[in-house]
């Protein structure tokens, strides 16, 4: 236990930095974030999920997260330890998968990747594990590791029955939390079973254990009335025929632009292939040291000008599609070579859990979350499997080492800036973010302080997107759903249906907030879409404020009239 002391110790310093770096700039005041802030306290209040509450995952965090809420109370603090512990968690994890197959530098650098690069950072997408744009994605990919991590002990370290069976446990808990996180760990398990000859009550046992669990889910789930929402085409495969056709999907997917994505990442392989060549021409630069001094001392700087330009090129977060884009290769090679390879499930795993973002891995990206399996695959391929193959192990683990501080030094920076610019304080009863200033602070106090006053409003709906502000002032939405944005609303049929559910609701008060909408093909909410949503609002509510921030944000208040 000694050995892992100081490898904890700093990896625990590096988060406390990055912990106070970032405090209270995590969650976004507007985008994502505010649905999992709102289901917990509506589930505690008697509404069902699925049939009254429209969520796009598996029921497992919304009611892990009315415990948590029930037990320690409704706050953004709550919320904060949850995501900390989850983090520390996925952590951990990381740790033991690269410390079972690399030793403990491999541990220490796959958890370092993530503290580094994933569990504090902030981008639009919420790419965080504290308050994150779906803690579904944070503890379904968890869900994963933890599985991962013990079917990897079934298979190396003794075939324990009760590592296969938390291991299937936490396979069910993935599904059911994010389903993409689900399916990724359950190809591996498939692969598993079959090229580790794993016998066929375990294989089978596992596989009836899911299917029971999800036909259980899907009763407990069922709309009992045809007035009531559906768990599948409504919530769970909302977006499944939309994947190919949506201008949000293309674009997160890489699609639009599919060959400069490819080019990119065969540009970072080949370069990453050229700098560990370069780290093996040692024997030939000492060879012509003795009858070439000139030469020896020319080649020797042109590779080193070489290598510093090929490091910080390659010192980039690209390197998350390029080993994702790699993982085919890795696949077919060890099943050509060696079926049992741990590379084997670990480039499955990475290549599984990001289907929809294999050509455009980046920390803005949507779906950054998924990327978690990819640090054990590149610490373990490129840091220990790939040195045992060449002449001067050494030299190239050393160029490896710097690349990867490079990588982590370069990518830190450019993440230091985003907390650092969040100035604005928004004070709420529910506790505090810090936001850009932009004004978008000034806004929503002033539609705080105008919630404060009486007659108190009931009920309250924000448009395109804004179920924060529901948390924020205490009011919540009458309706199922939380969100407008254009893929919540794909076709004229859905629209009809939310129409009549805000007919029937009648929310006291309606706000539509500024929220840039082209990231999803779309020049703004009642624009292109959502027309007659637009035509409803305009007949029976009347504008009652109109909060500015007089640099382009503002919240437009109505009241029924």
């Amino acid at each position: 236990m000694r050995q892992h002391v100081l490898p904890t110790v700093l990896l625990g310093a590096v988060a406390a930095i990055l912990y106070q770096h970032s405090f209270e700039t995590w969650g976004h005041p507007l985008i994502d974030l505010g649905r999992d802030l709102v289901l917990p306290g509506q589930l505690l209040e008697g509404r069902s999920l699925y049939r009254d509450l429209l969520y796009n995952y598996g029921p497992v965090t919304p009611y892990l997260l009315a415990s948590v809420v029930a037990l320690f109370g409704d706050s953004l603090r709550v919320f904060e330890s949850v995501g900390l512990l989850s983090a520390g968690v996925a952590a951990a994890t990381l740790y033991c998968i690269g410390l079972r197959l690399g030793g403990i530098g491999a541990g220490f650098a796959s958890a370092l990747c993530f503290i580094a690069l994933h569990a504090f950072a902030n981008t639009t997408w919420g790419s965080n594990f504290v308050l994150p744009y779906a803690y579904a994605a944070t503890f379904g990919i968890t869900f994963a590791l933890i599985s991962f991590a013990f079917l990897e002990r079934y298979l190396y370290a003794g075939r324990s029955t009760r590592n296969v069976l938390v291991s299937v446990l936490f396979l069910i808990l993935a599904v059911w939390t994010k389903l993409e996180a689900g399916l990724a760990i359950l190809v591996v398990h498939l692969v598993a079973y079959a090229t580790h000859r794993v016998s066929l009550k375990v294989a089978a046992s596992s596989v009836g254990a899911l299917a029971i669990a999800s036909a259980g889910v899907l009763l407990a789930f069922w709309p009992r009335s045809p007035e009531e929402h559906h768990i599948l085409h409504e919530s769970l495969f909302k977006f499944s025929g939309q994947a190919l056709t949506d201008p949000f999907f293309l674009r997160v997917a890489g699609l639009e632009r599919p060959w400069h994505s490819i080019a990119a990442n065969l540009g970072f392989l080949v370069g990453m292939g050229l700098l560990i060549a370069a780290s093996q021409q040692g024997p030939r630069l000492r060879a012509w040291r003795s009858q070439r001094p000139a030469l020896a001392w020319l080649g020797g700087a042109l590779l080193g000008l070489a290598g510093v330009a090929l490091l910080w090129w390659l010192a980039q977060l690209r390197v998350m599609g390029a080993v994702v884009f790699a993982a085919p290769v890795l696949i077919a090679l060890c099943l050509l070579r060696d079926r049992r390879d741990p590379l084997l499930l670990l480039a499955v795993f990475a290549l599984g859990s990001a289907p929809r973002i294999l050509l455009e891995y980046h920390p803005i990206w949507y779906g950054f979350t998924l990327s978690l399996p990819a640090y054990p695959l590149l610490v373990y391929g490129l840091g220990v499997r790939l040195p045992e193959r060449l002449p001067a192990p050494r030299a190239a683990l050393a160029v490896l080492c710097v690349w990867l501080a490079c990588l982590l030094a370069r990518s830190e920076y450019a993440l230091w800036q985003i907390p650092a610019a969040k100035t604005s304080a928004l004070v709420t009863p529910r506790g505090t973010l810090r936001d850009d200033p932009v004004g978008r602070t000034h806004s929503i106090r002033a539609l705080l302080e105008s919630f404060e006053r009486p007659p108190h409003p009931q009920s309250l709906v924000v448009f395109p997107e804004g179920a924060t502000l529901n948390y924020f002032t205490g009011v919540p939405n009458p309706t199922a759903y939380l969100l407008f944005t254009p893929p919540e609303i794909p076709d004229a049929e859905t629209e009809a249906r939310m129409l009549r559910e805000l007919e029937a609701a009648a929310p006291d008060r309606i706000a539509i907030v500024t929220r840039d909408l082209r990231e999803f093909g779309s020049r703004g909410f009642g624009v292109d879409y959502a027309r007659s949503l637009i035509a409803w609002i305009q007949r029976d509510y009347v504008r009652e404020t109109l909060a500015t921030s007089g640099q382009g944000f503002r919240i437009a208040l109505f009241r029924k009239r």
